[in-house]
């Protein structure tokens, strides 16, 4: 059966609910379009942007046939909590809740959010669209998180820390631009786990034609400015 929800005000909402191993949970619109499809396994807890007045309907989908299913659903509109490049928020993530923190870049670029942290986090970045849009990674008690944002667009971070009742600070910062002209050689040292992107802006049209030097294996990759890939070659 379908659970009808009908928002009160706009705004992003957070749909949390039990589930069977291999089961899904659905969320559609007022013509029974499917908006969201998630996996579920133990626990689901996703996000969609709501409208007021609008009808909504959410769905238990058993991929596997497991019986009859008895599910608990909440449904709570999150707390708008935004974040600008250069600021830090203090005890923003705590563990066993999830938290979507809104960002809206005023130039495009390459941004690093940073949770330090004694234990385990996940967190994934999100467009409008909850379409994952960048990755993280752990090293040195410092939970980091990369992604090149565009200008205008709407981004959503989404934190938790299961390890413990810690809470800790979300930090962001624009990373500074690198930028390569025609004829140039830039010498830089990267981190294995992550490489900057390099600006080009061509002043002609023609073929042009980009080379790398490494001491270790690696990828060269070139996208648009809408970071479709072009191209791509092996480095060793």
């Amino acid at each position: 059966p379908y659970a009808r929800f009908v928002p009160e005000t706009d705004g992003l909402y957070v749909i949390k609910s039990d589930c069977a191993q291999y089961s899904y949970r659905e969320l559609y619109d007022s013509n029974k379009n499917r908006i969201r499809n998630e996996e579920c396994n133990g626990h689901s807890s996703f996000a969609a942007l709501l409208s007021a007045g609008e009808t909504y309907y959410f769905r238990a989908n058993d991929a596997y046939d497991n019986g009859a299913q008895s599910v608990e659903l909440t449904v709570i509109q999150a707390e708008d909590v935004v974040i600008k490049a250069g600021e830090t928020l203090t005890d923003s993530v705590v563990s066993g809740d999830t938290s979507y923190i809104r960002f809206v870049p005023e130039k495009s670029g390459e941004y690093i959010f940073t949770m330090p942290s004694e234990n385990y986090m996940y967190a994934s970045l999100y467009d409008e669209n909850f379409e994952t849009v960048g990755y993280y990674a752990y090293k040195d008690r410092v939970f980091e998180l990369r992604a090149f944002l565009k200008e205008g667009e709407t981004y959503y971070l989404k934190a938790s820390n299961y390890s413990s009742y810690e809470r800790i600070d979300v930090s962001l910062v624009m990373e500074e631009e690198l930028s390569i002209k025609t004829d140039e050689t830039l010498k830089a040292e990267f981190d294995k786990e992550y490489t900057p992107y390099i600006r080009f802006v061509p002043e002609k049209d023609g073929r042009y034609i980009f080379t790398a030097e490494t001491n270790d294996y690696a990828y060269l990759y070139l996208y648009d400015e809408d970071l479709e890939m072009l191209a791509n070659s092996y480095v060793s």
